[in-house]
């Protein structure tokens, strides 16, 4: 692609980071310069219930220690809360579900998940797609209909990854014995498993999403929604997320498709997810947080065994982009 990469860090302030959100901040920023991209600070605050000052405090926190730099987004938390929070972008959001409505793309909903028969497998059944009811704030949700059997394509043309090899790691350098609380499983061979990034993957998003939510009964934007509008506004066109984010990713790319938005040509990289006794590192599971005191230095070489890179000469983030761009870049 000729225009300039766009990337973005979004962590949720809904609890303290673990060792998969640094994992995540690490590649975004090596993708992002490794392209000489612009790289944005986004604290995606939509969930306010959950919203803690201390979360955002900790999310610059982890930032400061792994030393990554951005070229726009706030500052600290007072910046943060002033002037980039959410809220003060709701606008934009109401202005982007009335264009849904006015496409005929989307209806109000007042289905949940213990009424019988509105769910089969996870998946919306479409009780109320013509009902034609309206929007009313805690008893309706706004959902977007989804076409059968149509496949969303979700990858990018960057890389050439399956003409790259990252082979196998090798931990055997004293990094599986390190001293960590940060949850990065170092005794689990499991936790060593190279990365292995998807060209392209075709996602039927009917089938595994269904007709999902953009405007949920609190009178709030849904996460698909919200993303997508502020990744437009930033000229966002290369994500990376976790594999589990997979279907996000291609329900945001069919709205933005409909919505005509710059979005529908972007491209995602999606990673593998770090594990605990064998299940994902998560702020809901209650993953333990990153250690600021213990430092940044086991993250570098962590991120760089898992990519194929020679741990031995990543001790700091600098070392990291250096080999990383040898590996990836153009």
């Amino acid at each position: 692609m000729n225009q300039k990469i766009t990337s973005r860090i979004a962590p949720t302030p809904s609890g303290f980071l673990h060792a998969g959100n640094v994992y995540n901040f690490l590649l975004t920023y090596l993708f992002a310069r490794a392209f000489d991209g612009i790289l944005y600070l986004r604290i995606d605050d939509y969930d306010l219930p959950r919203y803690r000052r201390q979360y955002v405090e900790n999310i610059f926190r982890v930032l400061d220690m792994l030393g990554i730099d951005f070229d726009g987004g706030p500052g600290g938390v007072r910046e943060f809360e002033t002037k980039f929070s959410s809220k003060f972008r709701l606008g934009a959001y109401e202005n982007t579900l009335k264009t849904l409505e006015q496409k005929g793309v989307c209806y109000a909903c007042e289905c949940s998940h213990s009424m019988k028969n509105s769910f089969k497998n996870g998946i919306y059944t479409r009780v109320c797609a013509d009902k034609n009811l309206k929007f009313k704030k805690d008893k309706t949700a706004m959902r977007l209909s989804t076409i059968d059997g149509a496949e969303i394509l979700v990858g990018q043309n960057l890389i050439n990854f399956d003409a790259l090899c990252i082979g196998s790691i090798d931990a055997a350098n004293g990094l599986k014995n390190s001293a960590n609380s940060d949850g990065l499983n170092l005794a689990d061979e499991a936790a060593f498993e190279a990365e292995k990034f998807a060209q392209t993957q075709s996602v039927n998003l009917a089938q595994i999403l269904g007709d999902f939510v953009v405007w949920k009964k609190d009178d709030t934007p849904a996460y698909n929604l919200a993303s997508l509008v502020d990744d437009e506004m930033l000229g966002v066109n290369l994500l990376v997320r976790g594999e589990d984010l997979l279907a996000c990713s291609a329900a945001q790319k069919y709205e933005a498709q409909i919505l005509g938005y710059d979005f529908a040509g972007a491209n995602f990289i999606h990673h593998g997810l770090l594990a605990q006794s064998g299940k994902k590192l998560s702020k809901s599971s209650r993953a333990p947080a990153v250690s600021v005191t213990d430092g940044a230095k086991i993250h570098y070489k962590f991120a760089a065994l898992k990519l194929g890179l020679n741990a031995s000469k990543c001790d700091g983030l600098s070392n990291l982009l250096e080999l990383f761009k040898g590996k990836f870049s153009r």
